[in-house]
């Protein structure tokens, strides 16, 4: 599948550094909307919920996703849509690198064009 395995440390990684862990998927899209109109950096898991990306794009996505079920297609929306700062964590055995999702956090807003956790500002 394309679930990410270590989910749960994930978010609590992402929780300890004050971003706000949404799930698209049990909210209203206004709710969404809302939620994410103050964000500033945007990590998420690879699927439709991404979408809502295209209301109030952030300065910087981090999309994770697991490379069996990869596409391009949120890459060219970013860049469509003028996102500075767009970077990729790919995993092929479901879990996410959390010292590679550090760094990419860390990292200032940098153009890289070859998940929903969200930032306020």
């Amino acid at each position: 599948g394309r679930e990410i395995l270590n989910e749960p440390e994930v978010e609590a990684f992402l929780s300890d550094r004050g971003f706000e862990i949404l799930r698209t998927h049990e909210m209203d899209n206004q709710l969404v909307r809302a939620k994410l109109s103050n964000a500033r950096v945007v990590v998420a898991s690879h699927g439709a919920a991404m979408f809502h990306l295209i209301w109030n794009p952030p300065q910087k996505i981090v999309e994770l996703a697991h490379l069996d079920w990869y596409l391009p297609g949120f890459l060219k929306m970013a860049y469509a849509l003028g996102v500075p700062d767009y970077r990729l964590i790919a995993t092929v055995d479901g879990k996410i690198s959390i010292s590679e999702l550090n760094e990419h956090l860390k990292t200032g807003a940098k153009s890289e064009m070859p998940s929903t956790h969200a930032k306020k500002n």
